[in-house]
């Protein structure tokens, strides 16, 4: 009898230790196959900025560019998105505001895009806008966009996961104002739930690229199609390729403290291959979504921009009639001064159109360029104001005769 109670207690005991192990069994599936089925239903948002057209500093032709493709690749990718290009500072911050309030209300997948001009000082990175108007390194708190500002944003949204990529570490325009001498952006360590990706390493600088994207970019928009890669295999793709396309010269980075898994492309979409995948965005349409975000832009750079990408486009020649409305307004507006002190980011002529005897005064017509138009000044100036006229920190100082 005792004999029996003990078989019979072994028996349960195996099957209730085989049902348990069952249970784990299809827990540990469980907890695996989430990460690619929430691909399909959770929100995805992503704020995309793209800024070249600078006002006071030598013009970035990929910006924009990039801008438009990444937008495009994310629509692709079920992604809501919010593109702008060539924003001034309260833009930016406008739409990284709005962006951060839209992540509040549906949660998901949040993701952030720069390309653009981006400098670091004091351990804080910074976006530049197309306005800042930066003296020395200390203008960058006022003028510029510190990064923490789009982290902060995204983290009070307390999505399931933030993705930040960052195409801003080409080389500083405002170096010689600078004490730190450091190049590219700083190392920030990626906040609870978010990854981070840069370009290039800290401390470095990445190309603009010699074709229509940066090099970055485009091996990002690559990779981001291939199906059934999870997400920190992506970055680490594209890291292998840029760093192969520039010689290592090239060598972007992230920085990673997310859990669980994310696919861009989930494995059940497609079997296409990476090269192939490419071909899927409509080209019609990133040029279309490109002419969308200029087309009521008064600024030529702009125009002249959409013009180098697409010189045969859909639109080229819109964008041509643009830019002669646009500099045909502007040479309209010619100020007859007795004084005036006028800030430029370049002069590109400065000519004597006329005299008074006994040439003790001159009539000049400077000339110069800003992102939004040109200008021209006719001022009157004596023989020593002329001579003595000097340009500091991006300001002409004329006083008329």
């Amino acid at each position: 009898m005792r004999l029996a109670q003990t078989i019979g207690a072994f028996a349960i005991g195996i099957v209730l230790f085989v049902t348990t192990a069952e249970a784990q069994q299809h827990d540990r599936q469980l907890d695996r196959q989430p990460a690619a089925s929430t691909t399909q239903v959770v929100q995805r948002t992503a704020l995309v900025i793209g800024n070249g057209a600078y006002a006071r500093v030598p013009v970035l032709k990929n910006p924009a560019n990039d801008a438009v493709l990444v937008a495009a690749t994310l629509k692709n990718l079920g992604f809501e998105v919010s593109i702008g290009t060539n924003k001034s500072q309260r833009e930016m911050k406008q739409l990284i505001r709005d962006f951060g309030q839209r992540l509040r209300s549906t949660g998901g997948v949040g993701l952030f895009y720069y390309a653009g001009h981006g400098v670091q000082s004091n351990g804080h990175n910074y976006l530049i806008p197309i306005d800042a108007d930066i003296q020395n390194e200390a203008d960058l708190e006022d003028v510029g966009v510190d990064v923490n500002y789009v982290l902060n944003q995204i983290s009070v949204a307390q999505s399931t996961l933030n993705i930040v990529i960052l195409d801003a570490c080409r080389n500083n325009p405002f170096a010689r104002g600078f004490r730190s001498g450091q190049d590219g952006l700083a190392q920030v360590m990626a906040p609870r739930g978010t990854l981070i990706a840069y370009a290039t390493a800290p401390n470095s600088t990445a190309a603009d690229g010699d074709s229509a994207n940066s090099p970055y970019t485009e091996e990002l928009t690559k990779q981001m199609e291939v199906p059934g890669v999870v997400l920190e295999t992506t970055f680490r793709r594209v890291t292998e390729r840029v760093s192969a396309r520039t010689g290592t010269r090239q060598e972007p980075w992230v920085s990673d403290n997310h859990k669980g898994e994310f696919y861009f492309k989930s494995a059940g979409n497609s079997s296409t291959a990476v090269d192939n995948n490419s071909s899927k965005i409509d080209p019609v349409a990133v040029e279309r979504e490109y002419w969308e975000t200029i087309r009521n832009s008064t600024n030529v750079q702009d125009y002249e921009n959409y013009i180098q990408a697409y010189p045969n486009g859909a639109y080229a020649t819109i964008a041509r009639t643009k830019i002669n409305q646009i500099q045909a307004n502007s040479n309209s507006k010619i100020r007859d001064d007795r004084s005036v002190r006028v800030t430029l980011a370049s002069i590109s002529q400065m000519s004597v159109i006329g005299q008074n005897p006994p040439r003790s005064s001159f009539r000049c017509l400077v000339t110069g360029g800003r992102a939004d138009r040109t200008l021209k000044y006719l001022l009157t100036m004596n023989r020593s104001q002329y001579r003595s006229h000097r340009r500091r920190k991006g300001t002409l100082r004329l006083t008329a005769a």
